[in-house]
């Protein structure tokens, strides 16, 4: 839910262009890579949500630089 309040409300009230806002969702389920690129999932021909990553993906990414979360 907090991907359309970012670029439905979030704008409104900062005065920022909502094509200039990426939204990133970091979830355990592979669906929601699915899920996202629904058409109902867009408004004015803006995704709610942008991309989509699993949380192996976030800790293989930061693994790899060496991030320890710890």
């Amino acid at each position: 839910m907090l991907g359309p309040l970012i670029k439905a409300y979030w704008p409104k009230y900062h005065k920022v262009d909502p094509k200039n806002i990426v939204s990133v969702a970091i979830m355990p389920c592979t669906a929601k890579k699915y899920c996202c690129r629904r058409p109902e999932m867009e408004v004015d021909g803006l995704r709610n949500i942008d991309y989509v990553l699993t949380t192996r993906e976030a800790a293989k990414m930061l693994k790899m630089r060496n991030i320890d979360i710890s």
